[in-house]
């Protein structure tokens, strides 16, 4: 669908209905088909990390080693996912990364290093609060790897959108990024896992994708598609 001139239309049957959720998309089935008797459709981004295209978000670290967990489980639902994120946040441990943005090369060991075009994962859970997908940027958020003491109380900021008051948050705006990993390992994109090399190139693709949006989506542009007809 990138580049071309269809629209993407989603219907919601998942667990975490993160697209939907991203783009206003009503989880009643019913009022989301009803979406597309008048669509509004809106030009957005989508990401490319190596050869894996992602519109949501895509990453490495915990998250990642979750999703591949959560895949084979067999199960959907919170507390499924509850129980293989503890399983995978009690045996992980940090490999240094290097992150590469523009003349500079950052270090960190992080628990999560999250690549958004939109801000959320799904099930309500924000990784990328100032993520906008029609702003021509990813945000990248990085999560340094702390102590269960440390991390359980402050995991509610995933949930009410203050995670960039955690501590050990750090995010950057970026068109692309290169990421030095130790060694290959998993990554996603929009939850889906993935094997990948340890380099990892990261870019926006900019007014990539038309997507039906609910009437609740607010663009980054002065005018959406809607209606329009046209790129705002």
């Amino acid at each position: 669908l990138c580049g071309s001139e269809t629209a993407l239309a989603v219907i919601p049957a998942g667990s975490g209905n993160g697209f939907a959720r991203n783009f206003k998309i009503p989880l009643n089935q019913y009022q989301a088909i009803r979406l597309l008797l008048s669509p509004r459709i809106v030009l957005v981004d989508s990401g490319k990390i190596n050869d894996h295209h992602f519109f949501n978000v895509a990453g490495f670290g915990l998250d990642a080693n979750i999703c591949q967990h959560f895949e084979e489980f067999g199960f959907r639902g919170p507390l499924p996912y509850f129980l293989v994120g503890t399983r995978a946040f009690l045996a992980f441990h940090p490999d240094p990364v290097q992150i590469h943005l523009d003349d500079k090369a950052l270090e960190f060991s992080p628990l999560v290093v999250s690549i958004a075009n939109a801000p959320e994962y799904g099930n309500g859970a924000v990784i990328a609060p100032s993520a906008l997908p029609d702003d021509g940027y990813l945000d990248v958020t990085i999560l340094d790897h702390l102590p269960l003491w440390k991390a359980v109380p402050n995991l509610y900021r995933l949930f009410n959108g203050t995670i960039d008051h955690m501590p050990g948050f750090h995010s950057f705006r970026v068109k692309k990024v290169e990421i030095e990993r130790l060694s290959s390992g998993a990554i996603h994109t929009d939850g889906n896992p993935h094997q990948e090399k340890s380099q990892l190139k990261v870019e926006v693709i900019p007014d990539s994708l038309r997507v039906v949006a609910g009437p609740g989506f607010s663009s980054a542009r002065k005018f959406d598609t809607a209606e329009k007809g046209k790129k705002g």
